[in-house]
């Protein structure tokens, strides 16, 4: 009785360590097709299939590779990861594009993250 209870869990594991990496590469191919793509895909489509469907690492990194950085932004700041959006805001090129983003949110950040 013993033996076959640990078969039946050996044989539950092993499908399900099949399942989970049938999963990162079904996710892997995924990331891939985005950054394949990209050029290909509309934004406003693919931003709202993957937000909508909860892929938001994919949206994150899709809006990476098109330099949409406020969406990343807002994306934190709706997630409450107040820090990862300062990061983020950190990071922006353009003088003039961080002066803009910190103006829009900072009412936002002030409030949620006052012991930065």
């Amino acid at each position: 009785m013993m033996r076959r209870k640990l078969s039946n869990n050996w044989i539950y594991s092993k499908d399900l360590l099949i399942n989970l990496f049938r999963l990162v590469r079904a996710q892997n191919e995924f990331r891939e097709f985005l950054n394949n793509y990209q050029k290909d895909l509309d934004e406003n489509v693919t931003y709202s299939l993957l937000q909508t469907h909860g892929r938001f690492n994919e949206f994150v990194q899709f809006a990476e590779n098109k330099e949409k950085f406020e969406d990343i932004i807002l994306h934190h700041i709706n997630e409450e990861e107040y820090i990862k959006a300062l990061e983020k805001m950190g990071k922006l090129q353009k003088a003039e594009q961080k002066q803009e983003m910190m103006y829009k949110h900072c009412h936002i950040l002030m409030k949620e993250e006052t012991s930065i």
